[in-house]
């Protein structure tokens, strides 16, 4: 069974909020000597006991100063990226399901648009963290500074997975035999969407 890849708006979003050619950290919050474990853009989406985690970022010039905004947009986009993973959840577990035959792609954009609105208010910010970064943009030296912002999101993996079912319940389009198939390769799909982690 091939492996389904984590490819939403939110890794081009982290992905883009990289530095330049050459970047120093100068200032941290809570004066921490380093970034914590879990702002790492590589793994945006991880799992701790029963909880599921959504990482957002952003990046704001360091003249305007306003961490606070920086990290309300931190915050809003990681929620944003609860939306796109419920899809690539129902999109892995239905092609598995389905053993590569078609299903409706629709539905399955519809069905996540209704679970990621049952499911947000749910959604806790866990962490926060800033750093204030200078970066070296060209081969001439020029520099700029710039905060990077990152904040998590939890939401209990029962509270998101009973989101899904009730949602696909409501749609009569979907058949009870793939609703059931869906539904066994959940546990196979955070398996192998989201990193296991300790901290």
């Amino acid at each position: 069974m091939k492996k389904f890849v984590f490819t939403t708006s939110m890794s081009l979003i982290l992905a883009a909020c990289g530095g330049g050619m050459s970047d120093k950290v100068i200032q941290r919050s809570d004066d921490l000597s380093s970034r914590p474990s879990w702002a790492k853009e590589s793994t945006p989406l991880t799992k701790k006991d029963s909880d599921l985690y959504f990482l957002g970022q952003a990046r704001i010039p360091a003249e305007k100063a306003n961490v606070s905004m920086g990290y309300r947009i931190a915050e809003n986009n990681a929620k944003n990226s609860i939306a796109s993973a419920i899809n690539q959840n129902l999109t892995y577990m239905f092609q598995n399901a389905e053993e590569g035959t078609s299903y409706d792609a629709n539905q399955i954009q519809f069905v996540s648009t209704e679970s990621a609105k049952a499911v947000m208010s749910k959604a806790i910010v866990s962490d926060r963290y800033w750093e204030k970064v200078l970066s070296t943009v060209n081969a001439e030296a020029d520099k700029e500074m710039f905060y990077s912002i990152y904040a998590r999101v939890k939401i209990s993996e029962s509270d998101l997975k009973q989101a899904i079912e009730r949602t696909l319940n409501k749609n009569k389009g979907i058949s009870e035999d793939l609703k059931k198939k869906a539904a066994q390769q959940w546990d196979l799909m955070v398996n192998e969407q989201y990193a296991i982690v300790n901290e």
